[in-house]
């Protein structure tokens, strides 16, 4: 049995988030169903942790646990050929048996991009949030180094969490 680390950037516009959800597409649910097919034995994928719906990411990730031996370029080249041009593998590693993306993971990066515009560029509205000039530039910038840095997010985590935050 091996532990497969996948590395995984996707646009999160068509999905209900990463966390499989009944009668939604999310992307966990896309790429289980993509490594199944490819393996031809059914997986679970564990993420390094949860997109919210139309949220994208650029290097998310995941890991989970198979027989095949289907090479790490190979699987990478099928499940890019399988999976929708709004997902793709960036990665695939052989890692420890007990490595976890969830529990291993050591850090995370949010990015939030604005753009202050009347017209918003078509092409940009998927990677920015259109802000209606005027935009008190000097005033945002005076509240950010509130929220850049490490915080503790604990606060917010379900009851009983093992999520280290």
């Amino acid at each position: 049995m091996r532990n497969i680390k996948l590395v995984l950037a996707y646009d999160g516009t068509g999905y209900a988030g990463w966390q499989r959800q009944l009668g939604q597409p999310t992307i966990q649910q896309v790429v289980e169903e993509a490594i199944a097919r490819l393996t031809q034995a059914p997986v679970i994928l564990h993420g390094a942790g949860r997109t919210d719906a139309g949220v994208h990411a650029q290097g998310m990730t995941a890991n989970f646990q198979t027989d095949s031996s289907i090479p790490l370029s190979g699987l990478v080249k099928g499940l890019n050929s399988m999976l929708p041009e709004a997902i793709r593998v960036l990665d695939a590693e052989k890692v420890a048996h007990d490595f976890h993306a969830r529990y291993n993971a050591t850090g995370k990066v949010y990015e939030y991009a604005f753009m202050a515009t009347e017209i918003m560029p078509p092409c940009q509205r998927l990677f920015a949030a259109q802000v209606r000039a005027p935009f008190m530039c000097d005033a945002v910038r005076l509240c950010l180094p509130m929220v850049v840095g490490t915080h503790d997010f604990s606060s917010f985590e379900a009851s009983g969490s093992r999520d280290l935050t």
